[in-house]
C-alpha cells in the first residue's frame, strides 16, 4: 500500500500530537490491527506500509490510514476493502 501526503508529520517535534498509522481488520473481526508506517528517504511526500498477507487468513479485509500533524491537521483515508485468498 502506498499513499502520498503533504504535511509536516515527519518533522513534528511533539510526538504526542503526531500520529501516522495504518490499521486493518477482517470485516467480521472487532479489533483493528496497527501496521508500521514507513516514509520515503526524505521523510516527506509519501508513506507506505506492507500488509502481512502471508499470515492473514482468507477473507475480506478493511484498511485505512490516519495522519495527524503538529499543526493540528488530521487526515483519515476512506476505507479500502480487499480479499485474501491463498
Amino acid at each position: 500500500m502506498l499513499w502520498t501526503f503533504d504535511d509536516d508529520y515527519s518533522t513534528c517535534a511533539d510526538e504526542g500530537r503526531c500520529i501516522h498509522r495504518t490499521i486493518y481488520k477482517r470485516v467480521d473481526d472487532a479489533q483493528w490491527k496497527v501496521l508500521k508506517v514507513n516514509t520515503d528517504s526524505s521523510e516527506v511526500w509519501y508513506a507506505y506500509t506492507e500488509l502481512p498477507v502471508d499470515r492473514m487468513i482468507d477473507g475480506t479485509y478493511c484498511f485505512r490510514f490516519e495522519v495527524a500533524d503538529c499543526a493540528g491537521q488530521t487526515t483519515l483515508s476512506r476505507y479500502y476493502y480487499f480479499k485474501v485468498a491463498h
